[in-house]
């Protein structure tokens, strides 16, 4: 790749070619309408399928389709829910902005997903949702903490901006927990022209609120009015479009939540309907890339390889490794340095312990909150670029850098 990097970041994680082209043309030459038409609806029809779940809605972002979760399950000022500290911050924007608290479980070292042995001592009276993160495209142990939801009344919150294609014992995730979001953003696995999202539900009342609050809508209760008039003048011609959106046939008893502007458009539908049919293929190409790494690095003293889980498919959206400091007393930050600045590997740190960003300290939270995370993030975790483009070539020099670069500091006393 060209640049200041030997090895860079690629801007772009999934394969766009010459049909997403044509797909994208079609649909701006054919479409009455750009907001409106058949292929949003063909897309959630696809993806749903894909994922093995009963409903999808396309939205404009994984973070759109966090905050619509969010709202369905009424979390507010006062309520808590039980988190990752491994995550993005996006993941908690819209809990936050509710004005929610967020206890943070611990993560399994290996994994990098949330340990859900950690999660029950952090519920309490005040707890409404349980939050994971399938970190990296790693599926997150979930059969454990669907039982822990259920004992307590729980809803299961995945964020799986990273797992699209990612499978845990035998189910898509998508299909497992009560609401499932998803990224499209021009780094992801797959796009839908550099943003986009879903939200996935076997749930029809889930289903039909997210739909609501995705376009302006208001969930809640309201009853019919028995007279169509209000003050003077009479309800007009249900043919004609006023835009009075059911102000005329209903007064609201209690509204529960507010919608947003968060729909996807017919382009990007059309773009994705192309990136879904070749889904499988792109993450199998990077699933190659990471068999070239797990080669390579293996061979390295003081290495050490990510776990994925049993039974599962990761869609390795991200390579993390770690420095094993029981073999080899390194300071990880030293070895990015190195890695970036004499060999020119772009490597960029995912994700910096979201319960010690500025932030979330605000909120106080601080260090010691989840020792395992928190070692793990300053003294081990190694992301390495991967990407289903990526050559042979590439990895290789990736390789050879971090091997250099730990002889290098083996001798440096």
């Amino acid at each position: 790749m060209s640049g200041e990097f030997l090895v860079n970041e690629y801007g772009v994680g999934s394969v766009i070619d010459e049909e997403d082209l044509r797909a994208a043309t079609e649909a701006l030459r054919d479409s009455e309408s750009l907001s409106w038409g058949p292929r949003v609806p063909m897309f959630e029809r696809a993806f749903a399928n894909y994922c093995g779940a009963k409903h999808a809605v396309a939205v404009t972002s994984c973070t759109a389709a966090l905050e619509i979760a969010t709202r369905i399950l009424k979390i507010r000022s006062g309520d808590e829910i039980v988190g990752t500290p491994q995550t993005f911050r996006a993941t908690y924007v819209p809990v936050n902005a509710a004005g929610a608290a967020i206890n943070f479980a611990d993560i399994e070292a290996e994994t990098l997903d949330i340990d859900p042995g950690t999660i029950e001592g952090k519920i309490t009276p005040k707890t409404k949702a349980i939050y994971v993160m399938h970190y990296g495209g790693n599926p997150v142990d979930m059969d454990p903490i669907i039982e822990i939801a259920e004992k307590h009344g729980l809803a299961i919150v995945e964020d799986a901006a990273h797992a699209l294609g990612t499978v845990y014992k035998g189910r898509k995730v998508g299909s497992i927990g009560d609401l499932t979001c998803f990224s499209l953003q021009s780094l992801k696995n797959m796009t839908t022209l550099g943003e986009g999202g879903f939200l996935t539900t076997n749930r029809d009342d889930y289903a039909d609120m997210a739909r609501t609050l995705r376009t302006y809508g208001i969930i809640g209760e309201r009853k019919p009015r028995m007279e169509k008039r209000i003050g003077k003048y009479l309800a007009p011609d249900p043919r004609i479009s006023d835009h009075s959106d059911g102000s005329w046939d209903y007064d609201w008893v209690r509204i529960d939540g507010w919608g947003i502007h968060a729909r996807m458009n017919e382009v990007q539908a059309a773009v994705g309907l192309n990136q879904l049919k070749k889904l499988d293929r792109m993450n199998e190409m990077r699933a190659k890339v990471a068999e070239w790494y797990n080669e390579g690095l293996s061979k390295i003293p003081g290495i050490r390889l990510w776990k994925i889980r049993e039974k599962s498919r990761c869609s390795w959206h991200l390579y993390p490794c770690f420095i094993d400091q029981r073999r080899i007393r390194v300071n990880m930050f030293d070895l990015i340095h190195y890695l970036e600045l004499e060999k020119k590997i772009r490597i960029i740190p995912r994700y910096f312990p979201v319960h010690l960003t500025d932030y979330m300290r605000y909120y106080g939270h601080k260090y010691g909150e989840c020792p395992v995370c928190e070692r793990v993030w300053f003294e081990e975790q190694l992301n390495l670029p991967i990407n289903p483009r990526m050559p042979y070539s590439e990895v290789e020099a990736v390789i050879e850098a971090v091997n250099e670069g730990l002889e290098k500091m083996r001798k440096t006393p």
